[in-house]
């Protein structure tokens, strides 16, 4: 009798092979190995500590003033002690020279086309090595009787020389922005009225920049400013630092005194290191104007130490550092050298024969 299947009837499977079963277990172990992998990888990153970055390249800054001598007065010796220095540093660290004014003497630069230009740099600093550090320039009072712009113009002729605009900013690393014043335009006398009323510079648009530029800067970059004349002096023979650039500035780098690694000028031709404020911060302020000619230094007597202090800002030279005060200074030709690494800042003094003559460092916070 012939079997009538409906449709609708269930087909019966035969059952599973041994080898079928065991197919299919190696089939289920494959995914959930494949499925596991992303996991496997995942997991070393889930526990671990990110790889801590890389720490920032050290920067050097050569700082090197009232220069511009046509090669007179020892600024010859000077520049190839600039050439020694800058070779120890050039492989392990970013090196630039910082000028801080008095670039040419007596009356600056007529134009671009000026002799000076090569009398008194391209020919001076002329070492291989010197020709691919770049110099940023600010501008000094004996700049102001020449033309200024053609200094500013000159950077597009050279390519080491850095001047955009009479003032300026640059930021050297991540961690360090230098600011570069003219601060000409905030003194009395004759120079003063040429950098305002014949050069046009005015010294209210310019600290209105400074406040602005300062505020826009992050928690995590410090500060170095570099401006031509000295706020604070250690010597009784000349310029006595300069109250009105001291008045114009100090009160809108204190609230940044945390971060300001130093103020950095030249004016007076030797070399200084002062620290003119002690609290709540350590305000360091280092002079370099020692590219040539020089100027002695008078020290005042013990007895006239208050005196010197209360008139004219002059800083003994004190071994204790709980008061305004001159820590070091020499009448030598020779610049500064400052390295900095995100955290440490060294100062070093080095002599036209290329010797370490004094040398200072900070932790900073």
């Amino acid at each position: 009798m012939a079997t009538v299947v409906s449709e609708n009837a269930p087909l019966l499977r035969a059952a599973p092979t041994v080898a079928a079963r065991r197919n299919r277990a190696v089939a289920v172990a494959v995914l959930a190995w494949l499925a596991a992998v992303p996991l496997l990888i995942l997991l070393p990153l889930l526990f671990s500590s990110p790889a801590p970055p890389p720490p920032p390249q050290p920067v050097s800054l050569v700082a090197i003033g009232d220069w511009g001598r046509d090669a007179q007065h020892g600024q010859k010796q000077v520049a190839s002690a600039l050439a020694s220095v800058i070779s120890t540093h050039l492989n392990h660290s970013a090196v630039s020279i910082i000028s801080t004014g008095d670039n040419f003497y007596k009356s600056g630069v007529s134009s671009t086309r000026d002799g000076k230009f090569n009398s008194s740099f391209e020919a001076v600093y002329h070492h291989p090595l010197l020709q691919t550090v770049p110099w940023y320039v600010a501008l000094g009072n004996h700049d102001h009787l020449g033309d200024i712009h053609a200094q500013v113009a000159y950077s597009k002729q050279s390519k080491r020389w850095n001047m955009p605009l009479p003032y300026f900013s640059k930021r050297l690393s991540p961690h360090l922005m230098a600011l570069f014043l003219d601060t000409t335009p905030f003194v009395d006398g004759a120079y003063g009225k040429q950098a305002r009323i014949v050069n046009r510079q005015s010294p209210h648009a310019q600290l209105a920049w400074l406040r602005k530029l300062l505020r826009s800067l992050d928690a995590r970059t410090y500060i170095l400013v570099v401006g031509h004349h000295n706020m604070y002096s250690m010597s009784m023979d000349d310029h006595l630092g300069t109250p009105s650039v001291r008045d114009a500035l100090e009160p809108i780098l204190k609230p940044y005194s945390d971060r300001l690694l130093a103020y950095v000028s030249g004016h007076e031709h030797s070399l200084m290191h002062m620290q003119p404020t002690v609290s709540p911060h350590v305000v360091d302020h280092f002079l370099s104007g020692a590219g040539s000619k020089l100027h002695r230094i008078v020290e005042p007597r013990a007895e006239e130490r208050e005196k010197w202090y209360k008139c004219c800002d002059v800083l003994p030279v004190l071994a204790q550092p709980s008061a305004p005060r001159t820590v070091w200074g020499r009448s030598t030709n020779g610049f500064f050298v400052f390295d900095f690494d995100g955290r440490r800042f060294t100062a070093k003094a080095v002599d036209a024969d290329a010797n370490v003559i004094y040398s200072y460092s900070k932790t900073m916070r």
